[in-house]
């Protein structure tokens, strides 16, 4: 994925992916708090792409018996919806209902990551960061004379 102007803000304040963005500098560190984001993951010839759901710090995928969708060691043990070309995004509306239902999420917004999140979070969140990068003074590039 390509920087973005905000993506590139972001860094100031050490927030440089979706995980930063989901637990980082003024998100309490307790399961409630943390919020759950939808990612994209190609193929890497072992698994095949899909749209994942990643709780930071905890399974997304605690649930028995649910075939090939079920979660393993390979994948974290984070939900997969199976994503072709014909139904990408088809996988990801079912990977929203999912979440929706699991988390009551009633509202996705995309990150400046390109992951989703709940819409009320990233608005908060963003406008948090780019708060603090605001205030956060940029790397001094020269030295002081002595």
């Amino acid at each position: 994925m390509r920087d973005s102007k905000t993506t590139i803000t972001l860094r100031k304040v050490r927030c440089f992916n979706a995980w930063n963005f989901a637990v980082g500098e003024g998100v309490p560190k307790t399961r409630h708090a943390t919020r759950p984001y939808i990612t994209y993951e190609k193929s890497d010839g072992w698994l095949s792409a899909a749209w994942v759901i990643v709780l930071p710090g905890f399974r997304t995928d605690t649930e028995e018996n649910e075939g090939d969708k079920r979660a393993s060691g390979w994948d974290r043990a984070n939900r997969r919806f199976r994503a072709s070309r014909e139904n990408r995004a088809a996988a990801l509306e079912e990977a929203k209902a999912w979440a929706s239902t699991r988390y009551g999420i009633k509202e996705w917004a995309r990150t400046p990551y390109g992951t989703w999140m709940d819409a009320f979070f990233v608005k908060e969140r963003l406008a948090f960061l780019l708060d603090l990068a605001s205030r956060t003074p940029d790397k001094v590039t020269e030295t002081k004379p002595l």
